[in-house]
């Protein structure tokens, strides 16, 4: 049995911070906009990109936006000691970006997860470019009720319990 985890931990998390910043290069990205980018590009269906999410979706995914912040910021962390994420520093808080050695290392990737990875990372880059951080947020804000809604009817129960 398995006792070292590798989803949804900072490792992971990191990983695909790389991907994105990798992909907005020379831009610059804050945590909250990694944080919204990662669940756009995991789950590239509720972006409204025509084209099926990286992961399976699921009731309640939502979730996962409010609960991701410190795991990505550890991951963050973690890829920047090693030197494949630059830190800045400026008026607005930290800022984050790419560098020669995060192109480099992620070369050295070649599986189908990675390529995919890489692919649905730019497309939702690209889509959400010309957005600010705020207007991302309010993206993200204004559909965020309807993401799941596939899933209105797979809890039977809805008159109370049993």
């Amino acid at each position: 049995m398995n006792n070292f985890p590798i989803f949804n931990t900072p490792l992971e998390l990191g990983l695909r911070c790389l991907y994105l910043l990798k992909v907005s290069y020379p831009s610059k990205c804050s945590l909250d906009r990694l944080i919204l980018l990662d669940y756009l590009t995991i789950y590239t269906k509720d972006s409204k990109v025509s084209c099926d999410s990286l992961h399976p979706e699921y009731p309640l995914r939502t979730i996962e936006l409010y609960g991701r912040r410190e795991t990505i910021k550890k991951g963050i962390l973690l890829m920047a000691s090693r030197g494949l994420i630059t830190i800045d520093c400026g008026e607005s808080g930290f800022s984050y970006s790419a560098n020669f050695d995060t192109d480099w290392f992620l070369e050295s990737f070649s599986n189908k997860y990675s390529k995919k990875l890489l692919e649905k990372a730019a497309l939702i880059e690209a889509s959400f470019r010309e957005l600010s951080d705020i207007e991302l947020e309010e993206f993200v804000d204004t559909n965020i009720k309807s993401w799941g809604k596939e899933y209105t009817n797979f809890f039977p129960y809805k008159d109370g319990v049993l």
